[in-house]
C-alpha cells in the first residue's frame, strides 16, 4: 500500500474509538458574580470567601411568568438514557453475566459497515473484580470470544486491576450496528511483545511538524525520532503498540529551539493499516530562560499529506496543544460505558438516576463546542477562571462530564474529551527539562507564583527557584499574579476536573499528563512557605479552592499509572493534606486560628451587616469541601473518613439535630463570630447571626419553618415560599446554594455522619425542589 493511499483525513475531535472525543458547554446555569478582595490581605489575594461569587447572578424577585412552551419530553431510550435508567444504552436490561459491559456502534457511514476495525478504550474496575494474577477476557453476543490486548495501568493494594487499556479488532459490524462487549476476569495471560517498529518505518510512515517562526523554519519528524531517539512504550502487544517520543523542533542547520518542543504519540495496530498520530507542540519548560508567547505558522503532515495548516498561531507560554490524525484507515466505532458500573466503582458521583439529558440539550452542547474547538481555544471551559459569569465548570465533576456520564451519548462524549484536550491552552504547564515530568515541589520546594525573590531562595541547595521572567506573557510569574495569557487565566478556586474521567475512560497518554499538570500546578499558586514547601499543603487557599485542589489531587493519586515516577509524589501530598486537616481541625492540636466546633473549613473575613460586625464565611464553599472529601473517600482513601466525620457535621447540622433552623440551611454568607478570628459561635448563635445577615433579624421572631416565618419571608425577600420550602436567596437557579449543599449531605449519608440520614430526609422532602433536567452535576444522591 503506498503512502498516499494510507493517508486518511484529519481528526476533528469527534468520536474516535481509539479513546478520543470532544468537549462542550451547556446553557441555563447561573454560576458566578461580583465581589473582590483586598490585594493586601496577608492571607493571599485568593483566600477571601467573597471571591467573585456574589449572589451568583441571582434572578430578580418573582414576577408573573409569561406562558412557556411545554417542557421537552424525556427521550425514548436507547440511545441517550433517561428517567430511571442508570445504564444509558442498556435500557433493554441485558442479563448476560459480566463484570461490566462496553457498548459499541459502527459509525463509518460506509454502507458495507466495518470489518476488523480496531478499537482502544479504558476501564476502571472495582477492587477485587480482576484479582491479582488474573487478566481480562472479552466476549461478544452468544459467548463468542473476542481476542483483546490488555495493558494494565494501575492496581489496588491487593494487586487486583484498577485501570487497564483494552484493545481489539471488531470482526464485523453492519452500518450503524450496535453491539456489546462483555468483560470478565480470566487466568489467561496475554502477549505483551510490541509490534515491530522497523516494519512501520519501512512502510513509509512519517508525520512532520513544521513551524515557521520569524522567518526560520523548524521541523520535527516522527519517523526520525522513532528511528534515532529512545521511545517509551505506552501500549505494548501484538494488537496495538504505542510509542511516546519527543524532541525540540530544529531548524535546517540542526539548531534546537529553546522552548518549543514536538511530541508524538504513535499508536499502530497490527498490520499497520491504521496508525493514530497524536501530534503535540509544547511551550512548557519551567526554568528555560526568557519564556514567551510565540506567533508562528504551523503545518502538520502525515504520510506526506498536509492535514493541518494554520498561519499566525499564538502559542501561549506554558501551554500546549494536541491534534489527532490517522495514517491509513480511520476506525469509526463509538464506545460507551455501563453507567451503573461507573457508579459502583465510584469514579463518578451517584447522580440521581431520574435525571436525564434531552435531545435539545445534547445538540446545543455540541453546537456550542464546535464554535470553540479551534487551535489554542479553550472549548467551553470558562477561559477566565477567576472571573464572573455563567459556567458549568463547578462541581465534583464539571457539567459536560456529568452530562456524558448520565447519558452515554456520543455528542456529550465529544464535548467532554474535547474540553480535556483544549485544557492544554491554559498557561499552567510547567515541565521539568531534567526529568521531562511536570515540575515537582520535591525537587523545587521554594518555587511558586507568590512572594518575593528571597522567599524562593533554596538554602539547602544554595540556589534561587524563582521562575524566569516571562516576555510578552501578560503576567509576571513571581509576584502575586496568576499565570495567564491573552485569553485564559487559571486558578484553583474555579478549576474544573478536566482530565480525570477522559483519561479513565480512554487511557489516552495526553489526558494522563494533562491530569498531572493540573495537579502539579496547584502547588505553585502559593508562597512556598504557605504550602509548607515540599509538603504541598493547600489550606492557604480559599475554601472552594481547597475543595477543588483536594479533589484533583485525590483523582490524580487514584488514576496515575503504577510505574509512573510521580505515583508516590501525588499520594504523599494527598496524605500530607489529610494529616494537616486532622491536626488543625479534627484534633485541634495546633492552635489553628480557624479551628471550630461546627465543622466549617476555611477563612473568615470581617464584614458589617446592619451595623453589626461579623466574622463571615460562605457555607456553600464548605459544602464543596465536604463533597470533595466524599469523592476522595469514594476513590478509596479511607484515612480521610475522620475528616468527613468532623466536617460533615456542618451541612448536616444546618438541617437537623442542632439549634440551627433548617429553613435557613443554604444562604450566601454566614456569621461564625463577631470577629474573623473568633471566638466562634455555637449552633444557636451561628443561626441567629446567619439568618440576620441573610434576610434581617426580624426573622428571629418567628418559629422555625412556621407559617409566620414563611409569611415574613414572603413579605421581606421579594420571593414566594410555601410551608416546607427552605429559603434560597438565589431561588430559581439550578446552581444555587441549596443545590450546592446536596452533594455534601449525600456524601455525609454515605459515610455515616451522625444525623445525616435525618438531614437528608429534611433536604429531599422539602417543597420546591430543583429540576435537574439537562443539569445533573449537583444532582448527587446517597448511594445507600
Amino acid at each position: 500500500m503506498n503512502t498516499a493511499s494510507k493517508m486518511l483525513g484529519i481528526f476533528t475531535i469527534l468520536i474516535i474509538l481509539s479513546g478520543c472525543g470532544g468537549g462542550s458547554n451547556i446553557a441555563n446555569d447561573s454560576e458566578s458574580g461580583g465581589g473582590s478582595i483586598n490585594p493586601n490581605n496577608n492571607e493571599q489575594n485568593n483566600n477571601n470567601q467573597n471571591d467573585n461569587e456574589q449572589q451568583e447572578n441571582a434572578p430578580a424577585p418573582e414576577q408573573p411568568a409569561p406562558e412557556q412552551p411545554a417542557p421537552e419530553a424525556p427521550p425514548a431510550y436507547p440511545p441517550v438514557g433517561g428517567p430511571g435508567n442508570t445504564d444509558g444504552r442498556t435500557a433493554d436490561n441485558d442479563n448476560t453475566p459480566a463484570i461490566t459491559t462496553i457498548y459499541i456502534q459502527e459509525q463509518s457511514g460506509n454502507p458495507a459497515g466495518s470489518t476488523n476495525a480496531p478499537i482502544t478504550f479504558a476501564q476502571v474496575f472495582k477492587k477485587g473484580d480482576i484479582p491479582a494474577g488474573q487478566s481480562i477476557k472479552a466476549t461478544l453476543a452468544n459467548d463468542i470470544a473476542l481476542p483483546i490486548q490488555v495493558d494494565k495501568k494501575a492496581t489496588y493494594d491487593d494487586g487486583s486491576i484498577k485501570h487497564a487499556v483494552i484493545s481489539a479488532f471488531i470482526p464485523e459490524l453492519n452500518q450503524e450496528e450496535k453491539a456489546r462487549i462483555y468483560l470478565n476476569a480470566t487466568n489467561a495471560a496475554g502477549d505483551d511483545t510490541p509490534l515491530n517498529l522497523n516494519t512501520l518505518l519501512a512502510n513509509g510512515f512519517d508525520s512532520v511538524i513544521t513551524i515557521t517562526l520569524d522567518g526560520t523554519v523548524y521541523n520535527a519528524s516522527a519517523a526520525d525520532l522513532l528511528a534515532n531517539t529512545p521511545e517509551t512504550l505506552w501500549l505494548s502487544g501484538q494488537t496495538v503498540s504505542e510509542w511516546i517520543i519527543s524532541a525540540p523542533i530544529e531548524d535546517l542547520n540542526g539548531n534546537e529551539h529553546p522552548h518549543l518542543q514536538a511530541r508524538f504519540n504513535i499508536r499502530a495496530y497490527s498490520g499497520f493499516d491504521s496508525v493514530r498520530v497524536s501530534a503535540i507542540v509544547e511551550n512548557a519548560w519551567s526554568y528555560e530562560p526568557n519564556p514567551e508567547t510565540y506567533s508562528y505558522d504551523l503545518k502538520i503532515t502525515v504520510g506526506g499529506e498536509t492535514v493541518l495548516e494554520q498561519a499566525s498561531v499564538s502559542h501561549y507560554h506554558h501551554s500546549r496543544f494536541r491534534r489527532l490524525f490517522w495514517w491509513g484507515t480511520e476506525p469509526r466505532i463509538s464506545v460507551n460505558y455501563k453507567t451503573s458500573y461507573l457508579k459502583d466503582i465510584k469514579i463518578m458521583p451517584n447522580y440521581d438516576p431520574s435525571v436525564y439529558m434531552t435531545e435539545t440539550a445534547l445538540e446545543d452542547m455540541l453546537d456550542d463546542w464546535e464554535e470553540k474547538d479551534d487551535l489554542m481555544n479553550v472549548g467551553t471551559i470558562k477561559p477566565d477562571m477567576p472571573g464572573t459569569g455563567s459556567r458549568e465548570d463547578y462541581g465534583v465533576l464539571p457539567g459536560w462530564t456529568a452530562n456524558y456520564l448520565i447519558s452515554q451519548d456520543d455528542r456529550a462524549k465529544t464535548v467532554m474529551l474535547g474540553n480535556a484536550e483544549q485544557a492544554g491552552t491554559f498557561s499552567i504547564h510547567f515541565r521539568d527539562k531534567n526529568t521531562d515530568l511536570p515540575l515537582s515541589i520535591d525537587d523545587y520546594p521554594y518555587c511558586g507564583f507568590y512572594g518575593a525573590d528571597g522567599d524562593k531562595f533554596n538554602p539547602n541547595l544554595q540556589r534561587s527557584e524563582v521562575f524566569p521572567l516571562c516576555t510578552n506573557c501578560a503576567y509576571n510569574p513571581n509576584y502575586g499574579v496568576r499565570p495567564k495569557n491573552t485569553i485564559t487565566t487559571a486558578d484553583m478556586a474555579h478549576q474544573p476536573s478536566l482530565a480525570f474521567i477522559p483519561y479513565a475512560l480512554t487511557g489516552d497518554y495526553y489526558f494522563m499528563e494533562e491530569q498531572l499538570f493540573w495537579a502539579a500546578y496547584n502547588f505553585f499558586q502559593a508562597n512556598p512557605s504557605y504550602r509548607e514547601y515540599d509538603k504541598g499543603i493547600l489550606s492557604w487557599a480559599s475554601t472552594r479552592a481547597q475543595a477543588w485542589g483536594i479533589r484533583t489531587l485525590g483523582q490524580t493519586a487514584f488514576i496515575i499509572p503504577d510505574d509512573h515516577p510521580m505515583k508516590g509524589y501525588f499520594k504523599g501530598k494527598l496524605d500530607n493534606n489529610r494529616d494537616w486537616y486532622q491536626a488543625n481541625y479534627v484534633d485541634d492540636t495546633e492552635g489553628y486560628k480557624y479551628a471550630n466546633d461546627l465543622g466549617w473549613v476555611g477563612y473568615a473575613w470581617n464584614q458589617t451587616y446592619d451595623g453589626t460586625q461579623y466574622g463571615a464565611i460562605s457555607a456553600w464553599m464548605s459544602d464543596f469541601f465536604t463533597a470533595s472529601v466524599g469523592h476522595v473517600l469514594d476513590l478509596g482513601y479511607s484515612n480521610w473518613n475522620s475528616v468527613m466525620q468532623w466536617q460533615g457535621q456542618f451541612p448536616v447540622g444546618r438541617l437537623y439535630g442542632t439549634d440551627y433552623c433548617s429553613t435557613m440551611a443554604a444562604v450566601y454568607q454566614s456569621g461564625v463570630g463577631f470577629d474573623r478570628y473568633g471566638p466562634f459561635f455555637d449552633w444557636k448563635d451561628y443561626y441567629e447571626a446567619t439568618a440576620s445577615i441573610a434576610v434581617g433579624s426580624g426573622i428571629l421572631n418567628h418559629g422555625c419553618g412556621s407559617q409566620d416565618m414563611i409569611d415574613w419571608l414572603n413579605a421581606n425577600t421579594g420571593y414566594t415560599f410555601v410551608i416546607g420550602e427552605l429559603f434560597e436567596n438565589n431561588k430559581g437557579a439550578v446552581a444555587n446554594y441549596m443545590t450546592r449543599m446536596q452533594g455534601a449531605v449525600a456524601y455525609a449519608v454515605d459515610y455515616g455522619v451522625p444525623n445525616a440520614d435525618e438531614a437528608w430526609s429534611v433536604y429531599s422532602g422539602r417543597e420546591g425542589k430543583t429540576d435537574f433536567t439537562d443539569n445533573p452535576r449537583y444532582a448527587i444522591v446517597p448511594r445507600n
